[in-house]
Formats: structure tokens, C-alpha cells, sequence
């Protein structure tokens, strides 16, 4: 085990421009969603049909699981002093919650569930 000492990044992703910067307002703020997991409140899913719901937390889920690649991926490039990565909590809006808890119990989503995450682990023990 490498006892190092490490920079470790959580939480929030807050992008350096690029040389040239963002062309537009609209393309720094795809950029930074695009790095960060998004989320719902859970009474913003409980006031939603049970179609809606699946396919807001179905698509919070893909979400999430990209931005989670593309993290480790970007911390994966940096120093080995940066090479630390602390995964956000809400990778799994509602995960044991009850208004979620049955999506997730789900085989389709448990088989996207299992494959991004399977996904991210492989990319951070490279």
C-alpha cells in the first residue's frame, strides 16, 4: 500500500477554462454539469407518477455514473499527489429511500447499476 500523502477531490467539480475559454456561458455550464452528479429531492419524486419517477431516477442514474467515470478519469491524468477521489453520496438518488427503493430493486436497473459502477471500478484500480 503507498502511504504518500495525496490531494483528494470531492463533492463538486469546478472546471479550469480551457486556454481559449468556454465559447459561451451555456457551454461552461454543459461542461460543468457534465463533471458532477446531479440530484432530486425526495419529495420532488414522491410528487411525481410512478412512470416519471422511474425516469427521472433512471436518468439521475445515467447521469451520475458518467459524471463518476469522468471524474476518475480526470483524477486518474493528474499528479499521483492528486490521485484521490472521494465518491459523492447521491451517485444513487433515493438508493434506500422508500420512494426509490423498489426502482432499484428492479432488474434493469439493477444491470445499469451494477455495470456503471462495475465500469468505474475497473477505471480506478487501472
Amino acid at each position: 500500500m503507498d502511504d504518500a500523502p495525496r490531494f483528494g477531490f470531492c463533492c463538486k467539480f469546478v472546471l479550469t477554462p480551457p486556454p481559449d475559454g468556454f465559447k459561451t456561458l451555456k457551454a461552461a455550464r454543459e461542461a460543468t454539469l457534465r463533471m458532477n452528479l446531479t440530484n432530486a429531492t425526495m419529495a420532488s419524486l414522491t410528487a411525481l407518477a410512478p412512470a416519471a419517477r422511474r425516469a427521472k431516477i433512471e436518468g439521475l442514474v445515467r447521469h451520475n455514473l458518467g459524471a463518476l467515470e469522468r471524474q476518475i478519469a480526470w483524477v486518474a491524468g493528474r499528479p499521483p499527489i492528486e490521485r484521490l477521489l472521494r465518491m459523492a453520496s447521491n451517485v444513487l438518488p433515493g438508493y434506500t429511500h422508500p420512494v426509490a427503493r423498489d426502482i432499484y430493486a428492479e432488474p434493469e436497473m439493477r444491470r445499469l447499476v451494477e455495470a456503471g459502477l462495475a465500469r468505474c471500478g475497473e477505471a480506478a484500480r487501472a
